[in-house]
C-alpha cells in the first residue's frame, strides 16, 4: 500500500487481515477507508462487527447471500427463535460440506439438541479456514464443553486467527472463562496482537492507516474475569 497509494481494493484486503490478527478498531478503519474510496466495495466488516459483539452492527452491515452469520447475530441478541429459523430455511438449500456443519450445529445449539450439535461439530472437516474453527470454539463454549472449544481456539491461533476482545467479551464464551486453558489462549492472543501491532508500527503501517495502532478499547485481560463480560 506505501507503494501503490490508497486503493480500495488494498484497504478492503486488510479488513480481513487485521480482523485475523485481533486489530478489530483497525479492521474497521480500514472498511472506513475502502468504503471513503470507493462506495460500492464489499468488505468483511460484518465478521468484524460480530466479533467487536457488535450486533445490531453485523445485521446492518450483513448484505447479499446470507447464511450463518446474521443467524448467529440474531442469536447472540437473544432472538433464538428468529435465528434457528432462519438457519433452518437456509439448511434446505444447497450447501458446502462446512458451510452445513457450521450452520447446522449453531442450530443444534439454539435447539437442545446438545449431542447432536457435539457429534456434527466433531466430524466437521474444517481446512484452512480458522475464523470457521473460531466460531466452532464458540459453539462448543455455548454448550459449555470448555475442553473442546479451548481445543479448537488452539487451532485457530496456530492457523493464525487469535481475537482476544471476543473471547474477554462475548457472552457465549462465560460458561468456559474459567478453565486454565480458556485463561490461556487469552494471554496468548493478547500478546499475539500486542505484537502484530509493534510489528506494524514498525513497518509504517500506522501512518497508513492514517492514526495510531492502539490496543482495544479496554484491557481484556481484566474484562475476561467479569461474568458480565
Amino acid at each position: 500500500m506505501c507503494e501503490h497509494g490508497e486503493e480500495p481494493e488494498s484497504f478492503a484486503g486488510l479488513v480481513h487481515a487485521l480482523r485475523f490478527c485481533g486489530l478489530l478498531n483497525e479492521s474497521v478503519y480500514a472498511h472506513e477507508r475502502a468504503t471513503a474510496l470507493d462506495p460500492t466495495i464489499v468488505t468483511s466488516v460484518p465478521h468484524t462487527h460480530f466479533l467487536r459483539c457488535e450486533y445490531e452492527a453485523t445485521l446492518d452491515s450483513y448484505c447479499g447471500t446470507r447464511y450463518y452469520l446474521d443467524a448467529a447475530a440474531w442469536a447472540a441478541l437473544g432472538d433464538a427463535a428468529r435465528a434457528s429459523t432462519l438457519l433452518q430455511e437456509r439448511l434446505a438449500g444447497s450447501l458446502s460440506p462446512q458451510m452445513s456443519g457450521l450452520m447446522g450445529s449453531l442450530a443444534a445449539v439454539l435447539d437442545g439438541r446438545r449431542d447432536a450439535a457435539m457429534a456434527m461439530m466433531m466430524n466437521l472437516e474444517v481446512a484452512r479456514e480458522p475464523e470457521v474453527v473460531f466460531y466452532l470454539s464458540r459453539h462448543f463454549a455455548l454448550l459449555n464443553a470448555a475442553d473442546e472449544s479451548v481445543r479448537l481456539l488452539q487451532r485457530a491461533r496456530r492457523e493464525g486467527f487469535t481475537c482476544s476482545y471476543a473471547l474477554a467479551h462475548d457472552r457465549a464464551f462465560t460458561s468456559v472463562r474459567g478453565h486454565q486453558g480458556f485463561q490461556r489462549e487469552l494471554r496468548e492472543s493478547e500478546a499475539a496482537e500486542q505484537e502484530t501491532r509493534r510489528a506494524l508500527e514498525r513497518a509504517g503501517a500506522n501512518h497508513v492507516l492514517g492514526r495510531s495502532l492502539s490496543p482495544q478499547t479496554s484491557r481484556v485481560a481484566a474484562s475476561a474475569k467479569s461474568p458480565r463480560a
